[in-house]
């Protein structure tokens, strides 16, 4: 009896299964977003790279332009006691592409290029893990840019930076 009740439910969820295929109305861009989204969120449980944002924008020394790493960053106070923190970060992009950055806090974010000319970014909120928060979509070319933070919630975030161009390996 229990082996039957086991085909049956198994031909049910063939039959409802194939009608999830790729059909013509499949949204690409949301499956994009849904890769690099698991890609960070599993990423966000890797052990972290620390470093200490640069307090301005010329001279942007803190690196984050390591692929699949998850960054521990520390803001600096904008002044004492204000409760607001800010830093610069250096990304070099290595090619064009759509970037995600991930953010494990709600922050203001700002891709500048190098004439300080801050590109658009698409904000939107992460659902695949508790550990990112905020996602940053931004089209950039394969060039060095600086990434503007800026937080109310504390001086430290966890910064993940993943491109929408899926064919890479893992180191």
């Amino acid at each position: 009896m229990k082996w039957h009740v086991f085909l049956s439910l198994a031909m049910v969820s063939l039959i409802l299964g194939a009608g999830c295929g790729e059909g013509e109305d499949h949204d690409h861009q949301a499956h994009e977003e849904s890769s690099a989204e698991e890609e960070a969120c599993s990423h966000a449980q890797d052990s972290p790279t620390t470093l200490a944002a640069s307090t301005g924008i010329a001279g942007a020394s803190a690196d984050v332009s390591q692929g699949h790493t998850l960054y521990e960053v520390t803001l600096n106070e904008t002044e004492v006691g204000s409760g607001e923190y800010r830093g610069y970060l250096s990304f070099e992009a290595p090619e064009h592409a759509d970037y995600m950055i991930f953010t494990s806090s709600a922050v203001e974010l700002s891709v500048l290029t190098s004439a300080d000319v801050a590109l658009e970014t698409r904000v939107s909120e992460v659902d695949g893990c508790v550990e990112l928060m905020q996602a940053h979509r931004v089209s950039l070319d394969a060039q060095r840019y600086v990434i503007e933070l800026g937080s109310a919630g504390g001086p430290t975030l966890s910064l993940i930076i993943e491109s929408e161009a899926h064919d890479h390996d893992h180191d």
